[in-house]
């Protein structure tokens, strides 16, 4: 889940699962990438991401 934040103003936001491939030798990680890009007025902006592992209980 990631949030941009102008003040306390939420002006984009987004909940969604990046699924990577699954591998059994964690030697050979394969890569992957995941972009977004979206256009924002000039300004400051606050940056809110949580990353969770769903492997991971």
């Amino acid at each position: 889940m990631w949030k941009i934040l102008k003040g306390t103003e939420i002006v984009k936001a987004s909940n969604y699962n990046v699924l990577s491939p699954k591998t059994a030798d964690t030697l050979r990680l394969p890569s992957f990438i995941d972009s977004q890009r979206f256009s924002l007025e000039n300004g400051k902006y606050t940056l809110e991401l949580v990353v969770t592992d769903n492997s991971n209980s």
